[in-house]
């Protein structure tokens, strides 16, 4: 029998009821869903994607009609997680709070103000790597250390993607017609 066959089995046997299955069909999935929301979610809701996906995955696995179902239905729960969490993040993070703080305490300052909305459309076109450690660093105010961990990575890596992102974001804002325009008022 091949891995994958035995794979299938196994998710054949946990859609059967069979709770041993079910739990090696967890610990089988988790790093794979881990991998996937790694890539779409914003760092720091990776870990609640994950744990999302697989509670939804023991309490309906049931449901599933066909074994070979399991890696697309995950997925793309997975991609669900990440959407809502980007929604959430959007309304959450710092840069909302500062523009909401702007709404409070108008600024006379109307270049300011586009200023800020420049930068948040500059930010969401950024490689996904690139706004986590932005999101993580900056807006956050994480330390390395701190971004390195919830990341999981060396904070030799976190360093140099910071690095790599905040030469993006430069370049881009200073490309921006809009702050050509600013800069030369």
């Amino acid at each position: 029998m091949t891995a994958t066959e035995q794979e299938l089995d196994l998710v054949n046997r946990a859609v059967a009821g069979d709770s041993d299955a079910l739990q090696a069909v967890i610990r089988l999935w988790g790093p794979r869903v881990r991998r996937f929301a790694g890539r779409l979610c914003p760092a720091t809701e990776v870990l609640d994607a994950v744990q999302e996906t697989l509670v939804l995955l023991a309490q309906r696995i049931h449901t599933l009609r066909a074994a070979e179902a399991l890696t697309s239905w995950s997925f793309q729960v997975v991609k669900r997680q990440c959407v809502k969490a980007f929604s959430q993040l959007r309304r959450d993070t710092a840069l909302v709070r500062t523009l909401g703080v702007l709404d409070e305490h108008p600024d006379d300052d109307p270049g300011r103000q586009l200023l800020i909305g420049e930068l948040a459309r500059v930010l969401a076109t950024l490689p996904p790597t690139d706004g986590q450690i932005l999101t993580l660093r900056d807006l956050e105010g994480l330390s390395s250390r701190q971004a390195a961990q919830r990341l999981g990575v060396p904070e030799a890596v976190v360093k140099s993607r910071l690095h790599r992102a905040r030469t993006r974001l430069r370049k881009q804002m200073l490309a921006s017609p809009l702050v050509k325009t600013l800069q030369g008022a």
